[in-house]
C-alpha cells in the first residue's frame, strides 16, 4: 500500500450513524446513485480538487430476475464477471458487477469508509432497446483516462520505489483525470474514449434525457455557445453534495443523500484478491460499437490551436 498521505492533507472526519444496507437494499432502483468515500492518494485528491467528501460515484441497476448490479468507472481494481462484457480477459474499464460483491470489495479491500445513497424518481427502464441498455452495451469496458499514460521513466522509477504499483496506477490515473477533468469544466471541451467515475454518471444521465448534453460538433471545439457542461466536467460532489443541487430534467427528482451503515459480514482478504489489485489488465478486444480505448493523445492538452471558441449551436 502507498505511504499515508502528507499531514497536510485533511483526513475525513468519521460519518454519521446510517441506515443499515439490509434496510435500503430492497429499496434501491435503477438509476438511484451511489457515492463512496475513500481514503487512497488519488480519493485525497479527488477531495481537493472538488473540495468535498466523495471519491467514486455509480449508478444501481436492478434487472428483470431482480438483480442488483452497480454501473461503476474504476481506476484500477480486482474483476468481477460482468454480463455485459464479451471477453476474452477481465473487463478492464467501465463495468457492471454485481452489487453485494463490489460494496464487500470496496469496505474491506479498497480503504472505502462509507457510501451514501440517492433515489432517483422514476426509476430507469433497463430492458434490451431502452436508452440506459444501449448506452451500456455499447460503453462497457471504456477504460480509466490515464491508464494507458506513460510517464517519463525517472519519474516512474522513483514513483515505483516508493510507492509500488499501486502508486504508479495512481500517478498516472490521476494524470488522465485530472487532464480530462479540466478540459470539461474549464474550456467546456467534451472528451471521448475514456470514463472517469463522475464522467460516467454525467454521459449515462444525458444518454437517458436527464442532464442537458452539450451540442455535438465536428472536431474539438469550445461549447461556448451553449454553456452546458459536458460530461467530463463533473465529479463525485456533483451528484453527492446538498450544497451542489442536481438540476435534472422535468419529469425525474432525486432524493437528499442518505447515510448507509453496512451490516453485511466483510469477506476476509485473499492473496489472490490482492495480487489482483495490482494485476495489469489485458487489453480489450475491438468491438464493433461504442469507444474504441487508444493511447491518451497529450497533444491535446499543449496545442492551444485545437481550443477555437465557436459561434452558438443553432
Amino acid at each position: 500500500m502507498p505511504d499515508a498521505p502528507p499531514s497536510s492533507v485533511p483526513t475525513p472526519t468519521p460519518p454519521p450513524a446510517g441506515i443499515p444496507y439490509s434496510q435500503i437494499r430492497p429499496q434501491l432502483q435503477t438509476g438511484d446513485i451511489l457515492g463512496f468515500e475513500g481514503t487512497s492518494p488519488l480519493d485525497y485528491m479527488i477531495n481537493l480538487l472538488e473540495q468535498g467528501k466523495y471519491s467514486h460515484v455509480g449508478i444501481v441497476l436492478r434487472d428483470e430476475q431482480d438483480k442488483l448490479w452497480l454501473w461503476d468507472a474504476p481506476g484500477g481494481g480486482n474483476a468481477y464477471p460482468d454480463p455485459y462484457w464479451p471477453g476474452p480477459g477481465p473487463n478492464p474499464g467501465a463495468r457492471v458487477v454485481d452489487l453485494d460483491t463490489i460494496l464487500d470489495y470496496y469496505l474491506n479491500q479498497m480503504g472505502i469508509t462509507s457510501f451514501t445513497w440517492r433515489k432517483l424518481t422514476p426509476s430507469l427502464p433497463l430492458a434490451p432497446g431502452s436508452a440506459l441498455n444501449t448506452f451500456i452495451s455499447e460503453n462497457d469496458g471504456t477504460r480509466f483516462p490515464g491508464q494507458d499514460c506513460t510517464l517519463p521513466k525517472e519519474l516512474l522509477a522513483e514513483i515505483q520505489q516508493k510507492y509500488g504499483d499501486a502508486g504508479t496506477q495512481a500517478a498516472t490515473c490521476g494524470i488522465g483525470l485530472l487532464l480530462t477533468y479540466f478540459s470539461g469544466v474549464i474550456l467546456l471541451v467534451s472528451t471521448t474514449g475514456y470514463f472517469y467515475c463522475a464522467q460516467l454518471v454525467a454521459a449515462t444521465y444525458m444518454a437517458c434525457d436527464l442532464l442537458p448534453t452539450p451540442p455535438a460538433r465536428p472536431g474539438v471545439v469550445l461549447n461556448t455557445g451553449s454553456g452546458i457542461l459536458p460530461a467530463n466536467g463533473y465529479t463525485p460532489a456533483d451528484f453527492m453534495d446538498q450544497p451542489k443541487p442536481l438540476k435534472l430534467f422535468p419529469g425525474y427528482t432525486i432524493a437528499a443523500p442518505v447515510n448507509v451503515a453496512w451490516d453485511r459480514p466483510l469477506a476476509p482478504p485473499t492473496a489472490a484478491l490482492s495480487a489482483a489489485i495490482t494485476a495489469p489488465a489485458p487489453p480489450p478486444p475491438e468491438q464493433p460499437t461504442g469507444y474504441r480505448p487508444r493511447p491518451m493523445d497529450l497533444s491535446l492538452f499543449l496545442n492551444p490551436a485545437v481550443f477555437k471558441p465557436q459561434p452558438p449551436h443553432s
